[in-house]
């Protein structure tokens, strides 16, 4: 079944694009056929969501934090995902937790206007602090039964990591086009392939 995977948040610095970024590149690592979309007007979103219903393919849609409100409302005022499950596709909302109240409060925002049929993955970015507190919060353990997964962004004990990880994300690339990268040394990319493969092994699980 052809899935369309949303990254929909809000606010910047929770780890929302990075979490496209990885999905697209999972989906495209197990060649599976994928588009992503980063939505950064109200232009294009009929555009995106026709391209959804009538292409035999996956999707990962990113958002710009100034147009998270019409989003919002443009997929309930349009049924997007009750559209998207007539056409016998699967749609799944990921949702970044990070070491603040904020959002959680979006979390349990988001999941009060899902649809039952929607899967719900949780990341918890470490990176922004121990988000680990969240599993033992009551907005967790009295949704958990709704929650499809949980995929942990751990950061890792040594700075350089986050360095190289950095970097890559700054440049715009790929774990690959990092790999084929004369910027990034044989040891930086032993390190981000063992990222990857944390990563994606999570993914392998729920996906």
């Amino acid at each position: 079944m052809k899935t369309s995977h949303f990254t929909i948040y809000g606010k910047g610095g929770a780890g929302k694009t990075f979490i496209a970024s990885m999905l697209f590149q999972y989906l495209k690592a197990r060649d599976l056929p994928t588009e992503r979309f980063y939505l950064g007007g109200s232009g294009n979103y009929d555009d995106c969501f026709n391209r959804v219903l009538e292409e035999d393919m996956n999707f990962v849609i990113d958002n710009a934090r100034m147009v998270f409100h019409d989003l919002d409302y443009y997929v309930s005022e349009n049924n997007v995902f009750e559209i998207i499950q007539e056409h016998a596709k699967r749609s799944v909302v990921h949702i970044p937790i990070t070491n603040n109240r904020e959002s959680v409060d979006h979390f349990l925002l988001t999941l009060s206007g899902l649809p039952p049929y929607v899967d719900v993955v949780v990341w918890l970015n470490g990176y922004h602090g121990n988000a680990d507190e969240f599993m033992k919060s009551v907005a967790y353990i009295e949704n958990k039964d709704r929650i499809l997964s949980v995929v942990r962004l751990d950061e890792y004990p040594h700075p350089v990591y986050d360095t190289d990880l950095q970097m890559m994300l700054k440049e715009g690339m790929s774990f690959d086009e990092a790999a084929a990268s004369p910027s990034f040394t044989l040891m930086a990319n032993s390190r981000l392939i063992k990222v990857r493969g944390n990563i994606f092994s999570q993914l392998d699980a729920i996906l």
